[in-house]
């Protein structure tokens, strides 16, 4: 009985093991380096994010590019920060977060030339982790005789 025992203790201890290997080995293999897309505009990015993604797509308008990053950081503390560093860097504020403090998604619409920004910042509670998603697209052209008409 005492043999049956040790044999079912030491197949745990073997499987414990492989298990720890595996998880270790999944966190120091090395990610494939995403860059993003060529042409995608300058804007400031979180410290300590990781990019993820990035695209460029065909719209009628032209390009559309978009990347995502992801962070530990708080959603609240993130959104601060791109407020902040893209008025520094010559965005204008279109829309705020309805809520500053709400922990789990906001929405920054910034304009710059010829760009509109979103910056959607949504927490993922089940990774403990925040992406940080930038989307491009050129503003639509401005109708000058229907402005004047109004």
């Amino acid at each position: 009985m005492k043999k049956i025992v040790y044999i079912f203790l030491a197949i745990v201890f073997i499987l414990s093991g492989i298990a720890i290997f595996l998880q270790i080995k999944q966190k120091i293999t090395p990610r494939k380096e995403v860059k993003l897309v060529e042409e995608f505009p300058q804007i400031p990015v979180f410290p300590a994010s990781i990019l993820l993604d990035s695209k460029k797509s065909d719209s009628e308008e032209g390009f559309v590019y978009e990347a995502t990053w992801q962070t530990n950081e708080a959603v609240p503390a993130i959104e601060t920060w791109y407020e902040k560093e893209l008025q520094k860097a010559g965005w204008k504020i279109v829309t705020t977060p309805a809520d500053n403090e709400n922990e789990s998604i906001q929405l920054l619409v910034v304009e710059k030339d010829q760009f509109l920004l979103n910056i959607s910042i949504i927490r993922d509670p089940s990774i403990s982790k925040t992406n940080v998603i930038a989307q491009f697209a050129k503003k639509p052209p401005v109708d000058v005789e229907n402005e004047e008409s109004e």
